[in-house]
């Protein structure tokens, strides 16, 4: 009988966790899977039933300090858990919370790490530190004595494998691409589809944004577009979502009058191919402080969905070669607002230029199908 044992430990586990957990335990290599975290929000796969959950700190994003806190209160209590219940456990450590990979420095565990933020370079690209601290230095010494001794070091993006190799040996590196939610499912826009419908947005032309409505996410660029455009009443611009810049947003576009813009909050779970399929364009952007490691995870169900892409990143950043490389829709600077008009009166007008597009979408998809049980070598 197999004696095997893992730790998971995510302090925020979204669907792309869940999908990497089900995989180990769909594997049937090991006697027993835990996951620690924060919260699991599952979109539609929930977790397996064999799989023991253990509550540590949630990740709070409202402040600093509250986000400090719960990176370091939630390693503490991973920590104490492998201490006096999971001393014998293989860990799979996700860099949520960052501070994570401290805890490997009290334990003999085997571990390997998957990173979606590498820190501290996080830090100083936010400009919370700079690279003379002692903060800075401690951490980066550390972080080439934890991942030395780790048996995977897994991570999302080739930006990412190239910002990762100053602390660890690049083919001691494996790259898997983030991959799309099976429970999304492409749902035509003009019929059975009830978030359409009911937000009148089956017979227009829409450009739309899912996500967080924050810092870095060049929302203001959505609006001077929708400024541009507003004198066509068959155009909606729709930002669907919650965050702290959305209150600035809804007042600019009030002052503007840009009745061609709609602002939703978030969509329950199963409306998300409702909403998503709703769009003619998906409207996608990265801070310029991540730009050079980021794909945003909604890229890759909007990828399944076939919905061209107009994404707004510097020209060197991950989601620009991914999609200009790609041909899965068109990547701009945001000075680059011509440019941008030009690719949605194409994408609205040509239906062959779309076509051409919609076709690349699905030879993309059909080419780069992840395997989890492969890429993480269960």
């Amino acid at each position: 009988m197999n004696e095997k044992k893992i730790l998971f430990v995510n302090q925020s586990s979204g669907y792309l966790m869940i999908d990497i957990v089900n995989a180990y335990a769909i594997s049937g290599k090991y006697k027993e899977l835990v996951l620690a975290s924060g919260e699991i929000r599952p979109m539609g796969i929930n977790l397996a039933e064999n799989v023991k959950v253990r509550k540590i700190k949630k990740y709070n994003r409202s402040s600093v300090w509250k986000r400090t806190w719960s990176w370091v209160l939630g390693s503490i209590q991973v920590m104490g858990l492998i201490w006096f219940k999971y001393r014998k456990h293989e860990l799979f450590l996700v860099s949520n919370p960052p501070t994570i990979s401290f805890v490997t420095f009290f334990c003999k565990n085997k571990y390997s790490f998957l990173i979606y933020d590498v820190y501290p370079d996080g830090l100083v690209t936010g400009g919370f530190i700079n690279k003379n601290s002692y903060l800075y230095k401690f951490w980066a010494y550390f972080n080439i004595r934890c991942y030395k001794h780790a048996i995977n070091v897994f991570t999302i993006s080739n930006g990412m494998k190239e910002r990762l190799s100053k602390y660890v040996e690049s083919n001691k590196i494996t790259v898997v691409p983030a991959w799309a939610n099976s429970f999304v499912k492409r749902r035509k826009k003009i019929k059975n589809n009830p978030f359409a419908i009911n937000n009148k947005l089956d017979n227009t032309f829409n450009i739309i944004y899912s996500g967080n409505v924050g810092k870095g996410h060049d929302l203001e660029t959505m609006l001077k577009l929708a400024d541009i455009f507003k004198s066509e009443n068959d155009i909606r611009f729709v930002i669907i979502g919650e965050g702290w810049g959305k209150e600035a947003l809804q007042s600019h576009a009030v002052t503007k009058e840009l009745h061609n813009m709609l602002f939703l909050p978030f969509q329950p779970v199963d409306h998300l191919s409702y909403s998503l399929s709703s769009a003619d364009i998906a409207f996608v952007s990265v801070a310029k402080e991540a730009a050079s490691v980021c794909v945003p995870s909604k890229v890759y169900n909007l990828i399944k969905l076939n919905v061209p892409i107009l994404g707004i990143a510097q020209k060197n950043s991950e989601l620009s070669r991914l999609i200009n490389e790609n041909a899965l829709g068109a990547c701009f600077e945001k000075e680059q607002l011509s440019e941008c008009i030009s690719f949605i009166q194409k994408i609205k007008t040509n239906k062959v230029y779309k076509k051409d597009i919609e076709n690349n979408i699905t030879r993309y998809s059909a080419e780069n199908t992840v395997d989890i049980q492969k890429s993480f070598m269960i």
